[in-house]
C-alpha cells in the first residue's frame, strides 16, 4: 500500500515536471521528444494569447496579425483551422465552407506528410477531461461512425497518471466516460504513448467544433442533423447508447435514496444554467443562463401531472425549497458523478438550457426541451421528439422581433463569443423565456408523450417548418432538415416570429 502511494506520487511529479519541461521547450522550438515545431505553431501560441487576453478583438486586427503570421513555416492545415475558428467566432457566414473545404486540406497535408496511410483518428483528452458536456461531441462522431459516415481507426492517448486523477486534470465523469471507452482505443501507457506523440497532433480530430461527415467536416450540431436525418431513413430507432443492467438494478437502489421509486414513478429532469459555475465567464455565457424560478409553472404541472421533478446541477447554484414531488438533487448528499448519469438516462424527458446535462440526456436519446438560449445552432442537434423553446431577438430600431427564418441561421444562430458586443452592434435586444413559454413547452411534450405521437404537427409547426426547411446550403451542402418542434402555443402566442 505504501509503496504503491510513493510509485504514483512519483509518476505525478513526473508528469507535473515534463508539462513544465514542455512548456519550455515549446518556446525554444522544440517538443517535448526535442523534434522542431514550427515558427507558425511558435508564433500562433502567441497570437492565441493576445486572443485570452482580449489585446485582439476585432476581426479586422485578427484578419491582419494572422495574415503575418501565416507566412511562416508551418502545417497548412493548422493554418486553415485558425482561420476557421476566427471566422466562427466572428459569425462569418462563409466558415461552412471552410469547414467542409478542410477536409480535403488536412487529407492532402497528410498524404504529404505520408500519415494518411495509417487512417488514425486521434481524439484529444481534453473531450474527456473537459466540460462535462463534451463527452457529447465523442459520441457525435462515433455515431457517424456507426453510420459509416466516416472510417478510421480511433485512438485517445491518456496518460495513466492523469487517468488516476481524481480531481485536477482528471476524467470528468468515469461513469460516462466508461460507457464511451469501447469506442475507441485507449492507450495510457507511457511507452506506447510514445510512440504516437509526435503524430499526434497532425491526426487528432477537431471534434470539440466539427465532425468528419461524407469527406466533410461540419460542426457537430449540423453533424447530428445528418446523423438523425440517416437514422429515421434507416428506421433504427434504438438508441446508440443504453443504460447496463447494472445500472438499471443500481439506480432503483439509489434513486430510493433521493426519493424516487422507479417501479411506480416517473421524473423530469430540470437543468437551468447559472452563472456561478464558470464565475469568470458568467456575463459572457448569458445567453445560456436561465432563472430557476422561471420554471416554476412547469414543475408545478409535471407534479399536478402525476410526475416528479430533479433538478441538476452543482452546488453553486441558486438553492431552491423542496417541496412534495420536487427534488433539489443539485444540492443534495447523495450527488455523484454515476447518479448524474443514471439520472439523466432514467428520466421521461429533460428540461434544460444549452449546457452540459442537455448534452448527457442527448447521449441517451432522452427527450428533451431545450429552452433560453438564442445560440439557436444547437436546435439542429434536436431529434422529432425534443422541443425547442428559444430566447427571443427585438430590434431596437423597429422594436419588432426577430423572424425564426432570421435568428436561425447565421449570423444570429453561431454567435458564441463576445455575444454583448455582438448584439449592440447588430441594434438588438435579448429576451429570455418567461415561465408560460416553458410551461407551453411540458404540456405539450406531456400530451405528445401520452399519446406517442410526435410525427403529427399542428398548423403553425407545420408553416415554420416548411419556412425552415426551404433554406438550405447554408450550414452545409448536404440537405438539412428541421426536427425539432416549437410548442403551438409559443408560436400563436409571438405570431411575429413565424
Amino acid at each position: 500500500m505504501i509503496l504503491n502511494l510513493f510509485i504514483f506520487n512519483f509518476k505525478k511529479i513526473k508528469f507535473i515536471s515534463q508539462n513544465i519541461l514542455k512548456r519550455f521547450l515549446f518556446k525554444i522550438g522544440y517538443d517535448i521528444n526535442f523534434n522542431p515545431i514550427s515558427k507558425f505553431e511558435i508564433e500562433l501560441s502567441k497570437f492565441k494569447k493576445l486572443k485570452q487576453n482580449k489585446k485582439l478583438l476585432k476581426y479586422e486586427d485578427q484578419k491582419k496579425v494572422f495574415d503575418k503570421i501565416k507566412k511562416f513555416p508551418g502545417p497548412q492545415m493548422f493554418k486553415d483551422w485558425e482561420e476557421i475558428i476566427i471566422e466562427w467566432e466572428h459569425c462569418k457566414l462563409g466558415v461552412f465552407k471552410k469547414l467542409e473545404n478542410f477536409y480535403s486540406i488536412k487529407k492532402k497535408n497528410l498524404q504529404d506528410m505520408k500519415l494518411a496511410e495509417l487512417n488514425i483518428d486521434f481524439i484529444s483528452k481534453e473531450i474527456f477531461t473537459g466540460s462535462f458536456g463534451m463527452p457529447y461531441h465523442f459520441h457525435v462522431y462515433n455515431e457517424a461512425k456507426l453510420l459509416k459516415l466516416h472510417e478510421a481507426k480511433t485512438l485517445c492517448l491518456l496518460d495513466e497518471i492523469i487517468y488516476s486523477f481524481k480531481k485536477q486534470w482528471s476524467i470528468t465523469n468515469y461513469t460516462l466516460f466508461n460507457y464511451l471507452k469501447p469506442f475507441f482505443k485507449l492507450i495510457s501507457n507511457k511507452k506506447e504513448i510514445k510512440t504516437f506523440e509526435n503524430i499526434e497532433k497532425y491526426l487528432t480530430v477537431p471534434i470539440s467544433l466539427a465532425v468528419p461527415i461524407n469527406k466533410k467536416y461540419m460542426m457537430v450540431e449540423i453533424a447530428k442533423n445528418i446523423i438523425n436525418t440517416k437514422k429515421y431513413e434507416k428506421k433504427i430507432t434504438k438508441p446508440s447508447l443504453i443504460v447496463t443492467e447494472k445500472h438499471k438494478i443500481d439506480s432503483k437502489e439509489i434513486f430510493k435514496k433521493i426519493g424516487i421509486d422507479l417501479d411506480k414513478d416517473w421524473f423530469v429532469t430540470l437543468h437551468a444554467r447559472e452563472p456561478g459555475y464558470t464565475e469568470k465567464n458568467s456575463d459572457q455565457e448569458f445567453f445560456r443562463n436561465g432563472k430557476i424560478e422561471d420554471y416554476n409553472l412547469a414543475i408545478d404541472y409535471i407534479i399536478k401531472s402525476g410526475g416528479k421533478v430533479v433538478r441538476v446541477g452543482d452546488s453553486s447554484m441558486t438553492k431552491i425549497d423542496e417541496k412534495e414531488g420536487l427534488i433539489d438533487y443539485a444540492h443534495s448528499e447523495y450527488k455523484s458523478e454515476k447518479l448524474d448519469i443514471l439520472l439523466a438516462a432514467n428520466s421521461r424527458f429533460c428540461i434544460a438550457t444549452s449546457s452540459g446535462f442537455f448534452a448527457v440526456t442527448s447521449i441517451f436519446d432522452i427527450p428533451t426541451i431545450l429552452t433560453n438560449t438564442s445560440h439557436s445552432i444547437v436546435y439542429y442537434r434536436l431529434k422529432k421528439n425534443d422541443f425547442f423553446v428559444p430566447a427571443l431577438l427585438k430590434s431596437k430600431s423597429d422594436k419588432n422581433y426577430l423572424k425564426l427564418t432570421e435568428t436561425m441561421f447565421p449570423p444570429y444562430s453561431i454567435v458564441n463569443v463576445n455575444v454583448k458586443n455582438r448584439y449592440k452592434d447588430w441594434n438588438i435586444e435579448y429576451f429570455k423565456n418567461s415561465p408560460e413559454d416553458i410551461l407551453f413547452a411540458v404540456e405539450e411534450m406531456i400530451e405528445r408523450l401520452n399519446n406517442n405521437n410526435f410525427d403529427k404537427l399542428k398548423k403553425r409547426q407545420l408553416v415554420i417548418k416548411n419556412k425552415l426547411n426551404s433554406k438550405q446550403n447554408i450550414y452545409t451542402s448536404e440537405k438539412i432538415n428541421h426536427y425539432g418542434i416549437f410548442p403551438e402555443k409559443f408560436l400563436e402566442k409571438y405570431k411575429e416570429i413565424i
